[in-house]
């Protein structure tokens, strides 16, 4: 038989061992959920300036009527390169340095399919 001594010993061990396991298991829970965050903000981050520059190509280039104004190509251009992506700018430098109107029109086809890509789910 046990004394109530070394009972109480081994209850305070076993708690204080659930105790620390539970503590343990918050503090990574915790971090991973940080880390997560971070990394959808990184994403929403990506795909808003994706959506942006697809609303803006449509808007300013598809949509347009006549000339595409400076300020428009500015705009664009700004948007392109906050994408920050090599693939992005470099699909949007053939479109402006397209030769003929089948070539820009195969241009736009690239760039839309691009967008419609770059966006992560």
């Amino acid at each position: 038989m046990l004394s109530i001594g070394l009972k109480r010993i081994i209850i305070i061990v076993i708690i204080s061992l659930s105790l620390s396991g539970n503590i343990i298991l918050a503090l990574n829970y915790y971090f991973s959920h940080a880390s997560l965050l971070g990394e959808f903000s990184c994403i929403n981050s990506h795909n808003n300036k994706i959506i942006n520059l697809s609303q803006l190509f449509i808007n300013k280039i598809l949509r347009s009527q006549g000339q595409i104004t400076i300020e428009d190509r500015l705009l664009l251009e700004n948007a392109v390169f906050a994408t920050q992506d090599y693939e992005t700018i470099k699909t949007w430098k053939n479109f402006l340095a397209s030769k003929t109107e089948q070539e820009a029109q195969q241009n736009v086809l690239d760039l839309l399919k691009l967008f419609s890509t770059k966006i992560i789910y």
